[in-house]
């Protein structure tokens, strides 16, 4: 009795460790945050999407909003936009690799957008936005600036050994 008990726990974490390692690809990847309902006539909706490349929590990207025009962006989703052009700081993590990329594009009214991006890698990542609607990149695809930053050194291992990225979009540093 006792045996089928252990053998029946060993099939259930089993099948929960290979359902686990059956990850979407990146063609079908899941916004997150992205509201069901379609953006207010006045506001573009901008969302990030999810690609999973990791095992459990091991190597899994994570895509941040940094700011928007130099300010940092609302933190919960749906995030709306004003109509009009607008740089946009991404940062792209998997561990021990942060990327870093300036999107500038038109926005425009009623409009959904995905942010998108490549597994970061030390070699290429590339970032990019699409309108959801025609799933068309919107400016260009970007090849993001790639920077080492483990997350088991900590900030002063970091701050000793690390080069700071460059957190600098060519419009909003020229409006400064």
């Amino acid at each position: 009795m006792r045996r089928c008990f252990v053998t029946g726990g060993f099939g259930l974490v089993l099948s929960l460790l290979l359902a686990a390692c059956a990850a979407p690809t990146a063609e079908q990847a899941v916004p997150q945050g992205a509201s069901t309902a379609p953006p207010p006539d006045d506001a573009a909706n901008l969302s990030i999407t999810h690609i999973d490349t990791g095992f459990l929590f091991f190597g899994i990207t994570q895509v941040t909003l940094l700011w928007i025009d130099g300010q940092k962006p609302p933190p919960q989703p749906p995030m709306l936009i004003a109509p009009g052009h607008h740089a946009i700081m991404v940062r792209s993590f998997r561990d021990p690799v942060a990327s870093y990329a300036c999107i500038e594009a038109d926005f425009e009214k009623g409009h959904a957008y995905s942010l998108h991006t490549t597994a970061p890698d030390m070699d290429t990542t590339t970032i990019w936005l699409e309108d959801a609607t025609t799933d068309r990149v919107v400016g260009e695809k970007i090849k993001a600036s790639n920077y080492k930053d483990p997350l088991m050194w900590g900030p002063a291992l970091k701050a000793l050994f690390l080069q700071e990225p460059d957190l600098r979009c060519p419009r909003v540093a020229s409006a400064n």
